[in-house]
């Protein structure tokens, strides 16, 4: 818990012509007041080849810090963690706070929400025990910040997006390497790869790229992709934006990491009655997504 205490209790917006900060407390404050002195902003959701953030009306974003967002101004928040060039983090395990597969902070498996004062869509502060709590605190430590948070964002938007040279067939054939040294590792007995059942599931994962459901476009199960000679199947699903990896292992990594950490999907994935799979990719600019079809 001191991890995430740490990187919270910094809020700062990036603005044109400098940066805002907010007041001291001292402490957290729960409860659900919040401060009718907060700015009030009129925000959006931005996105380039690295990632997502949360842009205010005043070009302000957050960043190194939590904060409720309420992105399609519904009067419901959600909570995110934004890092150190304003970034929406899709991992905050670290910090040891889980998150669903838009960033949003769950608590005992729920996604944790609040609701805004009317014309409020941001306001800074964390879950804390499914609850929000409010915090301020004294910027003056922040002299020479602008210059090099603004350094970082440059040097990261200059990168290469890794994803530009993933090969799909690549990565699939990875994903199937690592879901067999986790099968292996447990007594199970390692899965073959099907060529014709990879082809079903490159299919799957273009599909699902559009529809991320294991019902397909067009209103049919998945199974019905299938073209492999079989008697019963399963599908596992990933969909995962731009992340901090950067060889074809990290990226592999963060798909079977993330089966392994949901108790369905793991169980599907180690499921001994499989004896074939087929692993499929579907790349953009922005992310990849994963369909793993098993049969026997």
């Amino acid at each position: 818990m001191r991890s995430w205490f740490i990187h919270t209790l910094i809020h700062c917006l990036k603005r044109k012509g400098g940066w805002d900060y907010g007041k001291t407390s001292g402490h957290i404050n729960r409860g659900s007041s919040i401060d009718n002195d907060a700015p009030v902003y009129a925000g959006q959701w931005m996105e380039d080849g690295n990632g997502c953030w949360w842009q205010n009306d005043d070009g302000s974003y957050p960043f190194l810090t939590w904060a409720w967002v309420d992105g399609n101004h519904d009067g419901i928040a959600e909570n995110y963690c934004f890092d150190g060039n304003g970034y929406l983090s899709l991992n905050p395990a670290d910090q040891g706070v889980r998150v669903n597969g838009d960033g949003a902070a769950l608590y005992n498996g729920m996604v944790c929400i609040t609701v805004l004062p009317e014309g409020r869509d941001y306001y800074p502060g964390m879950a804390i025990h499914g609850e929000r709590a409010d915090w301020a605190y004294d910027g003056a430590w922040a002299d020479g910040l602008e210059s090099q948070l603004e350094e970082n964002r440059t040097a990261v938007s200059n990168q290469a997006n890794p994803l530009e040279d993933l090969d799909p067939y690549g990565l699939a054939y990875v994903i199937w390497e690592l879901v067999n040294e986790e099968r292996e590792s447990r007594g199970r007995n390692a899965l073959d790869m099907n060529d014709e059942l990879m082809e079903n599931a490159m299919v799957r994962a273009e599909e699902v790229n559009r529809t991320f459901s294991h019902t397909r476009p067009d209103g049919r199960y998945y199974n019905t992709v299938i073209t492999a000679t079989h008697s019963s199947s399963g599908e596992n699903l990933a969909g995962r934006g731009y992340l901090n990896a950067h060889t074809v292992h990290d990226f592999a990594k963060k798909v079977v990491d993330g089966w392994l950490n949901s108790s369905e999907h793991k169980k599907n994935m180690l499921d001994s009655k499989w004896k074939e799979t087929g692993v499929g990719v579907y790349i953009t600019e922005y992310g990849y997504d994963v369909s793993q079809l098993y049969i026997k």
